[in-house]
């Protein structure tokens, strides 16, 4: 009786693990309206700016892998035309395990 009770609660532990998994990889990743700064040290990037449907500033940092930093080039350049052309584009980061990678969209 034990020892299926062990089981049933390793399993109901495991189901919950994967559930919560399964709703992280669904989280879109950010977009930022506005980048109002950012800092770059080694592979991590902290930008401040509005997130899309925020109204008020938020920070967040973003830690490339050592095999994505050419990822990690590619978003630097992108924050420079952020910062450098303010309301003319938004920028969602996407960096996880698998994948690194800034999408620079130019808005209407």
């Amino acid at each position: 009786m034990r020892l299926r009770h062990a089981v049933l609660s390793s399993l109901a532990a495991a189901v919950l693990t994967l559930a919560h998994g399964r709703a992280d990889a669904q989280t879109s990743p950010p977009t930022f309206d506005a980048v109002t700064a950012y800092t770059a040290s080694s592979n991590t990037f902290t930008v401040v700016g509005v997130q899309h449907g925020a109204s008020a500033s938020s920070t967040m940092s973003f830690s490339f892998g050592a095999q994505q930093s050419v990822a990690a080039q590619s978003c630097e350049k992108q924050l420079l035309i952020m910062l450098n052309r303010p309301g003319r584009f938004s920028i969602t980061i996407l960096v996880n395990a698998l994948n690194a990678s800034c999408t620079l969209t130019q808005t209407p």
